[in-house]
């Protein structure tokens, strides 16, 4: 079951914190205000993690095209 579909007694019983899990396995706030994710926050929890999961994916890609770029450059100079 999804966070949005979740009824505010099941959300309540999950006690889910407002974080994400980062690429490396570290647990980061979303942010400072809020603790618990909640019937009137879920929205807001959903969008942000969205964002950092995708902000995560985009540095990966960013460093696997860069490492490809210089590998190139490497091997075609030889």
């Amino acid at each position: 079951m999804s966070i949005q579909d979740m009824d505010e007694q099941t959300l309540r019983a999950a006690d889910m914190p407002f974080t994400a899990t980062s690429a490396s396995g570290q647990v980061m706030p979303l942010t400072a205000r809020v603790s618990r994710i909640s019937v009137d926050n879920r929205t807001e929890y959903v969008r942000l993690a969205l964002a950092y999961r995708s902000s995560q994916l985009l540095l990966f890609t960013s460093i696997l095209l860069l490492s490809s770029t210089l590998l190139f450059h490497y091997v075609f100079s030889l």
